[in-house]
């Protein structure tokens, strides 16, 4: 090879060099700006999808704060209930107390 020859190759060499150097920038940028996209889309549906979650949520303790509720009233029924049978038990025994009373004079 002569010394043109080769210069005139290093010089193509050179200008292939810059030009793959901007495809790699330009490439670059691209990516980038993908991934951003990328990551804003998947960054929304994440949040879209803790806002449902977040509802659920909501919705399952309203679900057992209302059972809790009916569960106390229930409670609340079976004291009051309790509460009427001994009476009722005391004021039996009691009755049976005087007839036994009266009978027994």
């Amino acid at each position: 090879m002569t010394v043109e020859q080769i210069t005139i190759l290093s010089t193509g060499l050179g200008y292939a060099s810059v030009v793959v150097g901007v495809l790699a920038i330009l490439m670059g940028i691209y990516l980038s700006k993908t991934t951003d996209k990328l990551i804003k889309a998947e960054e929304a549906r994440a949040k879209e999808m803790m806002e449902r979650m977040d509802k659920r949520h909501e919705e399952a303790l309203a679900n057992m704060q209302a059972s809790l509720e009916r569960i106390q009233a229930s409670c609340e029924r079976i004291q009051t209930s309790s509460e009427r049978i001994a009476r009722l038990v005391a004021s039996t025994s009691a009755d049976i107390e005087v007839k036994e009373l009266v009978e027994s004079k």
